[in-house]
Protein backbone atom coordinates (compact mmCIF):
# COMPACT_ATOMS: atom_id res chain seq x y z
CA UNK A 1 0.00 0.00 0.00
CA UNK A 2 0.83 3.74 -1.29
CA UNK A 3 0.72 5.87 1.43
CA UNK A 4 -0.64 9.62 1.21
CA UNK A 5 1.33 11.94 0.11
CA UNK A 6 3.37 14.58 1.71
CA UNK A 7 1.00 18.06 1.88
CA UNK A 8 2.70 20.92 0.87
CA UNK A 9 2.62 24.53 2.65
CA UNK A 10 -0.78 26.18 2.23
CA UNK A 11 -1.40 28.72 -0.24
CA UNK A 12 -0.45 32.56 0.85
CA UNK A 13 -1.00 35.87 -0.52
CA UNK A 14 2.05 37.28 -2.23
CA UNK A 15 3.21 33.45 -3.33
CA UNK A 16 4.74 33.29 -6.62
CA UNK A 17 2.78 30.97 -9.06
CA UNK A 18 4.70 29.73 -12.18
CA UNK A 19 2.61 28.83 -15.04
CA UNK A 20 4.03 25.41 -17.04
CA UNK A 21 2.64 23.76 -20.22
CA UNK A 22 3.86 19.89 -19.81
CA UNK A 23 1.53 18.54 -21.96
CA UNK A 24 -0.30 19.98 -24.67
CA UNK A 25 0.08 23.29 -26.66
CA UNK A 26 -1.62 26.79 -25.94
CA UNK A 27 -1.52 30.10 -27.40
CA UNK A 28 -0.68 33.54 -26.54
CA UNK A 29 -4.00 34.87 -25.04
CA UNK A 30 -5.43 32.04 -23.67
CA UNK A 31 -3.74 32.36 -20.10
CA UNK A 32 -4.99 36.17 -19.76
CA UNK A 33 -7.93 35.54 -17.50
CA UNK A 34 -5.71 33.01 -15.00
CA UNK A 35 -3.35 35.44 -14.78
CA UNK A 36 -5.46 38.75 -14.10
CA UNK A 37 -7.63 36.84 -11.88
CA UNK A 38 -4.59 35.57 -9.58
CA UNK A 39 -3.02 38.66 -9.65
CA UNK A 40 -5.99 40.71 -7.87
CA UNK A 41 -6.20 37.89 -5.66
CA UNK A 42 -3.07 38.81 -4.42
CA UNK A 43 -0.19 36.35 -5.87
CA UNK A 44 2.42 36.68 -8.16
CA UNK A 45 2.38 34.94 -11.68
CA UNK A 46 4.79 34.27 -14.19
CA UNK A 47 5.45 31.49 -16.42
CA UNK A 48 8.13 29.25 -17.76
CA UNK A 49 10.00 29.77 -20.67
CA UNK A 50 8.69 27.54 -23.16
CA UNK A 51 5.03 27.92 -22.09
CA UNK A 52 3.95 28.73 -25.76
CA UNK A 53 6.01 26.76 -27.53
CA UNK A 54 4.14 24.15 -29.67
CA UNK A 55 5.51 21.01 -31.97
CA UNK A 56 2.86 19.35 -33.34
CA UNK A 57 0.78 18.12 -30.99
CA UNK A 58 2.86 18.88 -28.02
CA UNK A 59 3.42 22.27 -25.88
CA UNK A 60 7.47 22.41 -27.53
CA UNK A 61 9.61 19.59 -27.51
CA UNK A 62 10.09 17.02 -24.69
CA UNK A 63 13.76 18.49 -23.44
CA UNK A 64 11.74 22.23 -22.97
CA UNK A 65 8.56 20.59 -21.59
CA UNK A 66 10.52 18.19 -19.02
CA UNK A 67 13.21 21.61 -18.19
CA UNK A 68 10.36 24.23 -17.25
CA UNK A 69 8.85 21.10 -14.96
CA UNK A 70 11.96 20.44 -12.97
CA UNK A 71 12.58 24.14 -13.02
CA UNK A 72 9.17 24.31 -11.68
CA UNK A 73 9.33 21.94 -9.06
CA UNK A 74 12.81 22.56 -7.46
CA UNK A 75 12.78 26.62 -7.63
CA UNK A 76 12.18 27.90 -4.17
CA UNK A 77 11.08 30.77 -5.27
CA UNK A 78 7.90 29.28 -6.74
CA UNK A 79 5.27 28.03 -4.09
CA UNK A 80 2.87 26.72 -6.71
CA UNK A 81 3.05 25.11 -10.13
CA UNK A 82 -0.21 25.46 -12.45
CA UNK A 83 -0.22 23.77 -15.74
CA UNK A 84 -1.83 25.54 -18.63
CA UNK A 85 -3.86 22.35 -19.72
CA UNK A 86 -3.61 18.49 -20.63
CA UNK A 87 -4.22 16.92 -24.05
CA UNK A 88 -1.20 14.98 -24.22
CA UNK A 89 2.66 14.45 -23.61
CA UNK A 90 2.55 13.65 -20.09
CA UNK A 91 3.69 10.25 -20.31
CA UNK A 92 6.40 11.05 -22.71
CA UNK A 93 8.39 12.96 -19.75
CA UNK A 94 7.57 10.12 -17.02
CA UNK A 95 11.13 8.13 -17.35
CA UNK A 96 13.17 11.19 -17.91
CA UNK A 97 12.12 13.03 -14.33
CA UNK A 98 14.53 12.33 -11.28
CA UNK A 99 12.02 11.03 -9.06
CA UNK A 100 14.71 10.42 -6.31
CA UNK A 101 15.56 13.69 -6.06
CA UNK A 102 12.22 15.40 -6.28
CA UNK A 103 11.08 12.90 -2.87
CA UNK A 104 14.14 14.64 -1.09
CA UNK A 105 12.53 18.16 -1.99
CA UNK A 106 10.09 19.75 0.21
CA UNK A 107 6.70 19.71 -1.78
CA UNK A 108 5.15 22.25 -3.07
CA UNK A 109 1.48 23.10 -4.15
CA UNK A 110 1.14 21.06 -7.55
CA UNK A 111 -2.41 21.14 -9.63
CA UNK A 112 -2.96 19.61 -13.14
CA UNK A 113 -5.82 17.89 -14.40
CA UNK A 114 -6.37 15.30 -17.26
CA UNK A 115 -3.56 14.03 -18.96
CA UNK A 116 -1.50 15.45 -16.06
CA UNK A 117 -2.82 13.06 -13.81
CA UNK A 118 -0.40 10.83 -15.32
CA UNK A 119 2.46 13.33 -13.81
CA UNK A 120 0.45 13.56 -10.97
CA UNK A 121 0.77 9.50 -10.19
CA UNK A 122 3.93 9.20 -10.08
CA UNK A 123 4.64 12.24 -8.38
CA UNK A 124 2.57 10.37 -5.59
CA UNK A 125 3.89 6.88 -6.12
CA UNK A 126 7.66 7.98 -6.61
CA UNK A 127 7.81 11.19 -5.02
CA UNK A 128 5.85 11.13 -2.39
CA UNK A 129 3.69 14.29 -3.20
CA UNK A 130 -0.04 15.09 -2.95
CA UNK A 131 -0.77 17.35 -5.22
CA UNK A 132 -4.45 19.10 -6.73
CA UNK A 133 -6.75 18.18 -9.86
CA UNK A 134 -8.80 20.60 -11.13
CA UNK A 135 -8.82 24.21 -12.91
CA UNK A 136 -5.61 24.82 -15.39
CA UNK A 137 -4.58 27.73 -16.21
CA UNK A 138 -5.40 27.58 -19.91
CA UNK A 139 -9.42 26.34 -19.17
CA UNK A 140 -11.48 27.38 -15.79
CA UNK A 141 -10.54 30.81 -16.04
CA UNK A 142 -12.54 31.91 -18.82
CA UNK A 143 -16.00 32.39 -17.87
CA UNK A 144 -17.68 34.73 -15.33
CA UNK A 145 -20.39 31.93 -14.66
CA UNK A 146 -17.53 29.77 -12.90
CA UNK A 147 -16.93 32.39 -10.07
CA UNK A 148 -17.32 29.34 -7.94
CA UNK A 149 -15.06 27.05 -9.07
CA UNK A 150 -12.47 29.92 -9.21
CA UNK A 151 -13.15 30.95 -5.47
CA UNK A 152 -12.87 26.65 -4.49
CA UNK A 153 -9.78 26.81 -6.47
CA UNK A 154 -8.25 29.58 -4.19
CA UNK A 155 -9.72 28.28 -1.25
CA UNK A 156 -8.68 24.13 -1.30
CA UNK A 157 -5.09 25.50 -1.59
CA UNK A 158 -5.56 28.24 1.31
CA UNK A 159 -6.80 25.10 3.24
CA UNK A 160 -5.26 22.23 1.87
CA UNK A 161 -8.98 21.01 2.38
CA UNK A 162 -9.32 18.85 5.43
CA UNK A 163 -12.63 18.29 6.80
CA UNK A 164 -15.81 17.62 4.53
CA UNK A 165 -15.73 18.65 1.04
CA UNK A 166 -18.66 21.09 0.00
CA UNK A 167 -19.31 23.05 -3.54
CA UNK A 168 -19.97 25.65 -3.37
CA UNK A 169 -18.08 26.66 0.15
CA UNK A 170 -21.48 26.59 2.21
CA UNK A 171 -23.14 23.59 0.74
CA UNK A 172 -21.93 20.13 1.69
CA UNK A 173 -21.26 17.50 -1.00
CA UNK A 174 -23.70 14.78 -0.67
CA UNK A 175 -22.55 11.58 -2.88
CA UNK A 176 -24.89 9.61 -4.55
CA UNK A 177 -25.15 5.71 -3.86
CA UNK A 178 -24.71 3.21 -7.06
CA UNK A 179 -23.49 0.27 -4.89
CA UNK A 180 -23.92 1.81 -1.16
CA UNK A 181 -21.02 1.45 1.57
CA UNK A 182 -18.20 3.34 3.16
CA UNK A 183 -14.98 3.70 2.91
CA UNK A 184 -11.40 5.11 3.48
CA UNK A 185 -8.76 5.34 1.79
CA UNK A 186 -6.06 7.79 -0.38
CA UNK A 187 -8.00 9.65 -2.25
CA UNK A 188 -7.15 9.33 -6.26
CA UNK A 189 -9.30 11.75 -8.84
CA UNK A 190 -7.60 10.60 -12.10
CA UNK A 191 -8.87 10.47 -16.17
CA UNK A 192 -9.67 7.04 -16.44
CA UNK A 193 -8.25 6.76 -19.75
CA UNK A 194 -4.83 7.79 -18.58
CA UNK A 195 -5.20 5.83 -15.47
CA UNK A 196 -5.32 2.84 -18.25
CA UNK A 197 -2.45 4.42 -20.35
CA UNK A 198 -0.36 3.21 -17.08
CA UNK A 199 -1.52 -0.11 -17.19
CA UNK A 200 1.67 -2.85 -17.67
CA UNK A 201 4.29 0.04 -17.80
CA UNK A 202 6.60 1.21 -15.14
CA UNK A 203 3.88 3.76 -13.71
CA UNK A 204 1.44 1.74 -13.30
CA UNK A 205 -0.21 2.99 -9.63
CA UNK A 206 -0.57 0.63 -6.83
CA UNK A 207 -3.84 1.11 -6.02
CA UNK A 208 -4.68 -1.31 -2.52
CA UNK A 209 -6.56 0.62 -0.34
CA UNK A 210 -7.22 3.64 -2.58
CA UNK A 211 -10.34 5.43 -3.13
CA UNK A 212 -10.36 6.24 -7.03
CA UNK A 213 -12.37 9.34 -8.49
CA UNK A 214 -12.58 8.70 -12.65
CA UNK A 215 -14.36 11.48 -14.66
CA UNK A 216 -13.78 11.09 -18.94
CA UNK A 217 -14.68 13.30 -22.00
CA UNK A 218 -14.42 12.19 -25.89
CA UNK A 219 -14.53 8.67 -25.42
CA UNK A 220 -17.62 7.00 -27.19
CA UNK A 221 -20.15 4.57 -24.66
CA UNK A 222 -18.23 1.32 -26.38
CA UNK A 223 -14.89 2.19 -25.39
CA UNK A 224 -16.11 4.00 -21.39
CA UNK A 225 -17.03 0.43 -21.26
CA UNK A 226 -13.73 -0.79 -23.09
CA UNK A 227 -11.52 0.97 -20.56
CA UNK A 228 -13.47 0.19 -17.10
CA UNK A 229 -12.88 -3.96 -18.54
CA UNK A 230 -9.29 -2.89 -18.52
CA UNK A 231 -9.05 -1.77 -15.41
CA UNK A 232 -11.40 -4.77 -13.86
CA UNK A 233 -9.28 -7.63 -15.54
CA UNK A 234 -5.79 -5.72 -15.28
CA UNK A 235 -5.62 -6.82 -11.24
CA UNK A 236 -5.13 -3.13 -10.77
CA UNK A 237 -8.17 -2.71 -8.71
CA UNK A 238 -8.64 -5.95 -6.84
CA UNK A 239 -7.67 -4.19 -3.29
CA UNK A 240 -9.56 -0.75 -4.22
CA UNK A 241 -11.37 0.61 -1.60
CA UNK A 242 -13.83 3.12 -3.30
CA UNK A 243 -14.75 4.35 -5.98
CA UNK A 244 -16.32 8.06 -7.05
CA UNK A 245 -17.93 8.76 -10.62
CA UNK A 246 -17.38 12.59 -12.30
CA UNK A 247 -18.47 13.64 -16.04
CA UNK A 248 -18.19 11.79 -18.78
CA UNK A 249 -18.80 13.75 -21.83
CA UNK A 250 -18.93 12.33 -25.24
CA UNK A 251 -19.22 15.53 -27.39
CA UNK A 252 -21.53 18.12 -25.99
CA UNK A 253 -23.71 15.07 -24.26
CA UNK A 254 -23.34 13.56 -21.04
CA UNK A 255 -23.00 10.04 -21.47
CA UNK A 256 -22.75 9.10 -17.90
CA UNK A 257 -25.73 6.91 -17.30
CA UNK A 258 -23.66 4.88 -20.00
CA UNK A 259 -20.60 5.36 -18.00
CA UNK A 260 -22.45 4.23 -14.98
CA UNK A 261 -23.68 0.55 -16.21
CA UNK A 262 -19.98 0.00 -17.40
CA UNK A 263 -18.81 0.68 -13.84
CA UNK A 264 -21.30 -1.25 -12.33
CA UNK A 265 -21.31 -4.11 -14.90
CA UNK A 266 -17.90 -4.77 -14.65
CA UNK A 267 -16.50 -4.10 -10.95
CA UNK A 268 -19.62 -4.59 -8.72
CA UNK A 269 -17.59 -8.71 -8.39
CA UNK A 270 -14.95 -6.53 -6.35
CA UNK A 271 -17.33 -5.84 -3.87
CA UNK A 272 -16.88 -2.18 -2.83
CA UNK A 273 -19.19 1.01 -3.13
CA UNK A 274 -19.48 3.12 -5.97
CA UNK A 275 -20.64 6.31 -6.13
CA UNK A 276 -21.88 9.25 -7.74
CA UNK A 277 -22.55 13.04 -7.92
CA UNK A 278 -19.26 15.04 -7.90
CA UNK A 279 -18.88 17.69 -10.25
CA UNK A 280 -15.52 16.80 -11.39
CA UNK A 281 -14.81 16.44 -15.03
CA UNK A 282 -13.92 18.49 -18.49
CA UNK A 283 -16.41 21.29 -17.70
CA UNK A 284 -15.02 24.91 -16.67
CA UNK A 285 -17.08 25.09 -13.77
CA UNK A 286 -15.29 21.65 -12.01
CA UNK A 287 -14.23 21.25 -8.56
CA UNK A 288 -10.62 21.18 -7.56
CA UNK A 289 -9.80 18.15 -5.48
CA UNK A 290 -6.62 16.84 -3.19
CA UNK A 291 -4.60 14.28 -4.94
CA UNK A 292 -3.17 11.77 -2.70
CA UNK A 293 -4.85 12.15 0.64
CA UNK A 294 -6.27 10.44 3.17
CA UNK A 295 -10.30 10.10 2.54
CA UNK A 296 -13.83 8.52 3.88
CA UNK A 297 -16.99 8.57 2.44
CA UNK A 298 -19.67 7.96 5.17
CA UNK A 299 -22.72 5.40 3.71
CA UNK A 300 -24.85 8.99 4.15
CA UNK A 301 -22.34 10.05 1.12
CA UNK A 302 -20.80 12.79 2.97
CA UNK A 303 -16.79 12.73 1.65
CA UNK A 304 -14.08 13.73 4.27
CA UNK A 305 -10.65 14.49 3.55
CA UNK A 306 -7.45 14.72 6.07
Amino acid sequence: MIPPGKKPPTLKTGDRIRIISPAGPINADSLSNAISFLETSGYRVDVGAHVFDKQDFLAGSDDFRLNDLIEALVDESVKVVLCSRGGYGSQRLLSQIPWESLSNTPPKIFIGFSDIGALQTSLWQKAGWSSFSGLQAANGFNSASNDNAQLQFLSILSKCQTGRLSWPESSAIVLKPLIIGGCTGVFYPVCLSILCSLIGTPFQPDLHGVVICVEDVGEAPYRIDRLFWQLANSGLVDDLAGLVLGSFLYGDQSIFDSAAKSAITHLKKFDFPIWSGLPYGHFDDRITLPFAVNSRIDTEGGIYFD
